[in-house]
Parts: structure tokens; sequence; C-alpha cells
């Protein structure tokens, strides 16, 4: 399962520190998320994020791919609770964004 979330940047362009940091971040944030619902479920769990700049700084470009599994849960399926964590890390992102950019201005 994967999103795909773009966002202008025009007023704060971001460091390669801050790109590294900030999918350190996002991966926490999903983790968490993952662990707080699904405990000693998960078998195997992959995150991959991709942060792409462009524009020299002032486009960034996020890339979330989740892969979970592990024993069988019900009433809810991997994929719904992969899909709240990425939704989580996402709200995450935006919010984190809109304070670094007041900071920044």
């Amino acid at each position: 399962m994967s999103q795909a979330l773009s966002i202008g940047l025009n007023e704060c362009p971001f460091t390669t520190d801050e790109l590294e940091a900030l999918g350190v971040k996002l991966e926490e944030v999903i983790r968490f998320k993952l662990r707080e619902k699904l405990r000693r479920r998960i078998e195997d769990l992959f995150i991959t994020i991709n942060l792409i700049t462009e524009e020299h700084g002032r486009k960034l470009s996020v890339k979330i791919d989740v892969f979970v599994s592990g024993k069988q849960i019900a009433p809810l399926t991997y994929d719904e609770i992969v899909a709240e964590a990425i939704s989580e890390a996402t709200k995450w992102l935006a919010d984190y964004l809109r304070d670094r950019c007041r900071e920044k201005s």
C-alpha cells in the first residue's frame, strides 16, 4: 500500500539534513501507530520513505510504502491499519510543514 503527497515549499526550502531527520520522524510515527494497533501480531514490517526535493529544495515529494504481515486479526485488516498509520504520518507532516514555514518566515 502506498500514498503520495506533494507539497510546495516556496518560502522555506529543505536542506539535506532536514530531509534525513524528516524521513526518520515519519518512520517513527508509522511504526508507533502500527505497534499501538497490532502489538505482538507483527511478524514482518518494512517501511520505505522516499523524500525527493526539486527546485533547490522548494518542492518536496514524499512516497511512503508500508508492508506488514502477521497473525490474523478480526474484524480489521492489515491494509486498514496501514492506511490509518500512513494517514497519521501525513497529518503529522502537514502540521510540521506549516509550523516549520511559520518559524522561518
